[in-house]
């Protein structure tokens, strides 16, 4: 198993967590800047990217789902064990529409943080950009509504979930 990343990006950092939590060996692709653009990388020419024997995946939440439902029994040994443990799903059956949307969110608020990032170098800040205002906005915004749904023990109580790894990964 491979995974395509560059190391600041936060949804390859999900990724590899999900992986290391379910103790799956796999080999990290590293490359920090922007990968060429001659299709290697699949079409959406970004990262996170899995490589699991012929099939490719990208997409964080797509990757963590297939390794949630593809190595179900998959679990990190030791000290490595998680404790809550790791969930099994993206999102708790009973609560699947709430929880995906609190993914959405976090996905949202993970995108704006890395927009407003890998603007800077380029000279766009939130001061001389409408667009990037817009994702300071977002920023807060979505904060405050992941605050209103977060408990003392994540979103999930009793769960590792995958809402608490997206949510501590950007």
């Amino acid at each position: 198993m491979k995974l395509y990343m560059s190391e600041g990006s936060p949804f390859a950092r999900k990724v590899r967590v999900v992986l290391l939590e379910k103790g799956l060996a796999f080999e990290s692709d590293v490359l920090n800047g922007l990968r060429p653009v001659d299709g290697t990388i699949g079409p959406t020419l970004s990262v996170p990217l899995l490589e699991d024997g012929a099939r490719r995946i990208w997409e964080s939440d797509l990757i963590v789902d297939y390794l949630l439902h593809t190595y179900p029994d998959a679990k990190a040994g030791g000290d490595m064990a998680a404790t809550p443990p790791l969930s099994p799903w993206m999102a708790r059956p009973e609560r699947r529409w709430d929880d995906m949307t609190t993914l959405a969110t976090i996905a949202s608020l993970a995108g704006s943080i890395a927009n407003l990032r890998l603007m800077q170098p380029d000279g766009l800040t939130p001061e001389n950009s409408d667009y990037l205002a817009r994702q300071r906005t977002r920023v807060g915004r979505c904060l405050d509504w992941l605050e209103e749904r977060v408990t003392d023990e994540g979103f999930a109580p009793g769960w590792f979930s995958i809402m608490d790894i997206s949510f501590v990964c950007p």
